[in-house]
């Protein structure tokens, strides 16, 4: 963006988003991203249309539909895109809590990494991978950069990038995490592979919420069968949604606990 436009462009933005939300939003271009910010939270986006306060607050009450994290919690985000959710979470588990964002979207953990700076609390840790059922580099598929339908398992977009690759039970040792009180996975297809990564750590995951895309059409993406099948193979208690004519992805949302 032109240095003669930012202003006037910055005024425009936070005055519509500030009526779009109804609340008091400032926006401004600080060179590579959008920054929304408002009392209590923030959001990095790479377009000025866009609701904040949708984006932040649209799916977590389903996320949290069967647990809701308490202080001193450690929350693991897989998926955890730009960081809608975890100021949430960072601010529900407190300062004495923790908060593990995994992305593997570069323009995605770019924006994550911007927002956790400007957090209350000390408390999140920004991992910069795809998770798997092992370590390597996989192709991430890009529909639109630091969005959220970019995938390892479907081709979508016009490119891919390489991103490393890691299982989740070695990103927990390496990081001396020894109980998980709530996972929220949403990673567009990958989440049985992400599960088999896990591991015997699994047994240290106490609520999960995972978001299976059967919804999308994409057979590379169907994985619910699997997931919950799996989960339930390990010993955990697992339920999920009725069909919503509405919303056709709650039905494929899994909900296991210890």
């Amino acid at each position: 963006m032109a240095s003669g436009l930012t202003v006037p462009a910055e005024l425009l933005v936070t005055a519509a988003t500030s009526v779009s939300d109804r609340r008091r939003t400032r926006a401004r271009w600080d060179g590579e991203d959008w920054e929304f910010k408002w009392s209590g939270g923030c959001l990095y986006w790479g377009s000025p249309i866009v609701r904040p306060k949708s984006m932040t607050e649209q799916n977590m009450g389903l996320f949290l539909t069967a647990y809701q994290p308490q202080l001193g919690d450690t929350v693991l985000d897989v998926g955890a895109g730009a960081g809608t959710e975890i100021g949430q979470f960072s601010r529900m588990v407190g300062p004495l809590g923790r908060v593990i964002a995994v992305e593997a979207d570069p323009s995605a953990a770019r924006r994550l990494r911007k927002l956790v700076s400007g957090l209350d609390h000390f408390n999140v840790n920004v991992l910069e991978v795809a998770v798997g059922d092992s370590e390597g580099t996989v192709h991430l598929h890009i529909a639109e950069e630091g969005g959220v339908e970019n995938s390892t398992q479907a081709v979508v977009g016009g490119f891919s990038i390489a991103v490393p690759c890691r299982r989740l039970d070695d990103l927990l040792g390496e990081l001396g995490i020894e109980r998980v009180s709530y996972m929220k996975m949403n990673i567009e297809g990958a989440e049985y592979a992400a599960l088999i990564g896990l591991g015997a750590s699994i047994s240290s995951v106490a609520e999960l919420c995972i978001s299976c895309h059967d919804f999308t059409g994409e057979p590379s993406q169907a994985t619910f069968d699997k997931v919950k099948g799996y989960l339930e193979a390990a010993g955990l208690t697992v339920t999920n949604l009725p069909a919503n004519p509405n919303a056709a992805w709650e039905r494929y949302y899994v909900f296991a606990e210890q």
